[in-house]
């Protein structure tokens, strides 16, 4: 052993001349290495330990760099994925129950104009044990229904919101 030569920069660790490697584990289970080199030849050529040094913190701002785009890169192929995994789904339904106090008491479904309200599309009613399917606007709903309809979350969300604020 040539003595304990030893330089940490960062996560990388520079012991008798070979560069150690550091592979991260993204937030994505994505295994990302960043650096792994050998520097026992530059050092047996003699070379100047102070540039090694420079050299070594540029190619580690650099790796910082490429690693700050490939997340970003991988973050935006997961959120992609999400969007086409939605539209994938044949028709994303949700559930929205109508209070027994609810001011929509005995409206039609035309007369609340619920589409156009909500932006969801009414599929069907769910009351007690029946279910009411392609209800049409002048399907009533009552307490205790359970309005399905498809659209987006947002659409459910507004739905939500039309059932249960008072008039």
């Amino acid at each position: 052993m040539t003595g304990e030569l030893a330089l940490e920069v960062g996560s990388l660790v520079l012991r008798d001349g070979l560069l150690g490697c550091k592979t991260v584990k993204h937030r994505y289970n994505l295994r990302i290495t960043l650096l792994s080199f050998s520097l026992v030849g530059k050092l047996a050529e003699g070379a100047d330990i102070h540039s090694l040094r420079l050299q070594l913190k540029k190619l580690l701002a650099e790796s910082i760099e490429v690693n700050r785009r490939m997340t970003e890169t991988v973050t935006a192929l997961v959120k992609g994925q999400e969007t086409f995994a939605a539209a994938g789904q044949p028709l994303p339904n949700y559930e929205v129950p109508v209070p027994k106090d609810s001011p929509l008491i005995g409206k039609s479904i035309g007369e609340l104009q619920f589409w156009q309200s909500t932006g969801g599309t009414v599929v069907a009613i769910r009351r007690g044990q029946t279910v009411i399917l392609s209800p049409g606007p002048y399907a009533e709903l009552y307490g205790g229904d359970v309005i399905i309809l498809v659209g987006s979350p947002s659409a459910a969300e507004a739905a939500h919101r039309l059932v249960t604020t008072k008039e």
